[in-house]
Order: structure tokens, then C-alpha cells, then sequence
């Protein structure tokens, strides 16, 4: 008689734990489905976010196509059959052969060596012949050579300075003094020559100018001798025909 009470007690405990937990299973269940909503709308607004976020570009990755002016460093060569009056070959991994065509403001070196790798200050533009031609260069240099070339158009003269912008629109002075024997007029497109030695003003006046010249505009209605192009455009059309 004692065995059965303590049987049929059990069976009794047994069944009371199965229906709380049958009846508590879909109150948890439904919590948690809750919860699971409610925190999945979160989750795809930071997913979102962060994938609108706009990359990041360096300044100086469009420095030198702001100033419109570009530096190439390439090895002479003497000999090419390419080389003429008035025009040098070098040579580099990125364009090959190419024709640096001189030009009035174009400063040199007392002795360019072959072999010998330089620093090319030049446009953009470049003639789609083969090889190319660079149109518009404004110094080859030695590698040690601390100047470099700033393209500018006068803004504003005044007793002491005057001041350029570039064509991305910041600006820079020079003093006067720098000038020498050039004459310049507010408008007027120029080629600075200068080392980084700036002061600390807004803008900032380049201490150490060894030229300044006045650029040569082309007359409208002047028709180019032959087609050209940006070193943008060539490269892109390089990669092109390679794929």
C-alpha cells in the first residue's frame, strides 16, 4: 500500500513539471521571437550605414592634375632616331619612348648625360603619335635639383607681392623682387619656378623663386598641329588594348 502512494505521488510530480513547462515553453518562445524582432532592424540600419559610407580619397592623388602640372622622371637618350632640333627622348616603364619638345620657358640642366634618369615638369597633354610628344614642358631637372614648377594665373599685383592661383583655386604669392626682368598683368597664365621654402601666411609667399615666366596663349581659332590627349586618357587606352 505504501509502495503504490509513493508511486502514484510521483507520477503526480511528474505530470505537474510537464504541464508548467508546457505551459511557460511558448511564453519564453514568443519572448525571445520578440526580442530576435526587435533587435534585427538595428542590426541592418549599422549594416546599411556602414555600407554608404564614401571611401576616402588622399589629397595628393590629384595634386598634380589640380596644378596641371606633372612630374616624370625618365632617362635620357642621346642616340634615339626620334631626337631632333628642339626635341629630347627619354624613356620610362610608364610611356616608353616619348619626345620632350623644348620650348622658350623651358629650363634645362648645363649638361644633360645619357643615361642619366631627370625630373620632367609637363602638362598633361600629351600628342596621340608614336611616339608621344609632350607639347608643354617647363623644366627637365636633375634629380637633386630643389625647384620645382607651379603653374598660376595672376590675381592680384601689389606693391610688394604678387599673387597666383592654381587651377584647383588655391593660391600662392611671390615677391616682386623675384620677378626680374618679367612683366606680368593680372590674367596672366605663368610658370613659377621655386623650392618648398614657404612662409606660414594665407596663402604663402615662396621665399626662394628663381623664375617666373609669362606662358605663351594659344590665338583663338588655332587648330592644334595634330591630335592629342591627356596622360590620363593614354594610359587608360594602354591598359585597354592590353586586356
Amino acid at each position: 500500500m505504501k509502495k503504490r502512494f509513493i508511486t502514484a505521488a510521483a507520477m503526480a510530480a511528474v505530470t505537474a513539471t510537464v504541464l508548467l513547462n508546457g505551459c511557460t515553453s511558448p511564453q519564453t518562445s514568443s519572448l525571445v521571437s520578440s526580442q530576435t524582432e526587435t533587435e534585427s532592424p538595428a542590426t541592418e540600419q549599422v549594416q546599411t550605414e556602414e555600407s554608404t559610407k564614401a571611401p576616402e580619397t588622399a589629397a595628393g592623388e590629384t595634386e598634380a592634375e589640380a596644378e596641371d602640372v606633372v612630374r616624370t622622371e625618365a632617362v635620357y637618350v642621346k642616340d634615339s632616331e626620334f631626337a631632333d632640333e628642339g626635341k629630347l627622348v627619354f624613356h620610362n616603364d610608364t610611356l616608353g619612348d616619348f619626345i620632350c619638345i623644348l620650348s622658350d620657358f623651358t629650363v634645362m640642366p648645363e649638361e644633360l648625360k645619357d643615361g642619366e634618369t631627370y625630373v620632367i615638369s609637363h602638362s598633361m597633354v600629351m600628342t596621340m603619335s608614336l611616339p608621344g610628344q609632350l607639347p608643354q614642358v617647363y623644366s627637365i631637372r636633375t634629380m637633386d635639383d630643389p625647384y620645382q614648377d607651379s603653374i598660376g594665373t595672376v590675381k592680384a599685383i601689389d606693391e610688394d607681392s604678387v599673387l597666383f592661383e592654381r587651377a584647383d583655386g588655391s593660391q600662392f604669392m611671390v615677391n616682386k623682387d623675384s620677378l626680374g626682368n618679367t612683366t606680368v598683368q593680372e590674367g596672366d597664365l605663368c610658370v613659377v619656378s621655386h623650392t618648398q621654402n614657404m612662409t606660414r601666411s594665407m596663402p604663402g609667399t615662396y621665399m626662394e623663386v628663381n623664375r617666373v615666366a609669362v606662358l605663351p596663349q594659344p590665338e583663338e581659332g588655332t587648330e592644334a598641329a595634330s591630335p592629342t590627349e591627356s596622360l590620363t586618357e593614354s594610359t587608360e587606352m594602354e591598359t585597354i588594348k592590353a586586356e
